[in-house]
């Protein structure tokens, strides 16, 4: 099943850490997703993803190939942010796992605190406490990646044994093949970097 952690600091990105899973009529869950580009500190938070559903699906519907469905993000600057275009990753470990459910309700408890919801806790404190929390965050330098198939549906990432839904939403990192950005990406954690892809893809290795 998925693993939770808790949310990452991540500078110049909106957080979306209230939002939770809900239950599908078939019994699915539908996840909240966060797709970030870090090339320009841009993000897309998708409210529903269906653990069924695969990373394609969405990459289509937000940068289609068609030229005259196509609305290009005003902060595409080069054009390069298309379907087929799009390398998707995770961070491996991104935070520590929460053991228990407990684990997990305190951290929620201790968000709601330090917006100053909660009267028994001076946010203050609830704050400072969150960020001690952000600073186990692996290291940038020590930051291990899978680069995902985008015929992965939502649930064979979640399954993956090393992948933390930090915050409780599923965070994937995307760039586009052929940039500076993403040589840049790859230089810097080189030997760093696995691929995944789900079984039922021909061809697909891990390495």
């Amino acid at each position: 099943g998925a693993q939770l952690g808790a949310a990452m600091a991540a500078e110049g990105y909106q957080q979306h850490s209230d939002k939770l899973p809900v239950v599908c009529e078939d019994g699915s869950l539908a996840w909240p997703v966060l797709f970030l580009y870090p090339q320009y500190l841009q993000s897309d938070f998708i409210e529903t993803f269906g653990e069924a559903q695969m990373l394609a699906e969405f990459l289509a519907m937000i940068f289609s190939e068609d030229s005259d469905e196509r609305e290009r993000a005003v902060w595409d600057e080069e054009d390069e942010y298309r379907c087929s275009n799009m390398v998707v990753y995770f961070q491996k470990n991104a935070m520590p796992v929460f053991r228990t459910t407990e684990e997990w309700v305190s951290w929620v408890e201790l968000k709601k605190a330090a917006r100053g919801e909660r009267r028994k806790v001076p946010a203050e404190a609830a704050a400072k406490e969150l960020r001690l929390i952000e600073k186990k965050a692996v290291h940038e330098d020590d930051q291990q990646w899978v680069r995902v198939h985008p015929a992965s549906t939502l649930l064979d990432v979640l399954r993956h044994p090393e992948h933390i839904a930090a915050g409780g939403i599923p965070t994937f990192y995307l760039l586009p093949t052929s940039n500076d950005a993403h040589t840049d990406f790859l230089h810097k954690h080189r030997g760093r970097i696995e691929d995944f892809a789900p079984s039922v893809v021909p061809g697909a290795s891990s390495r």
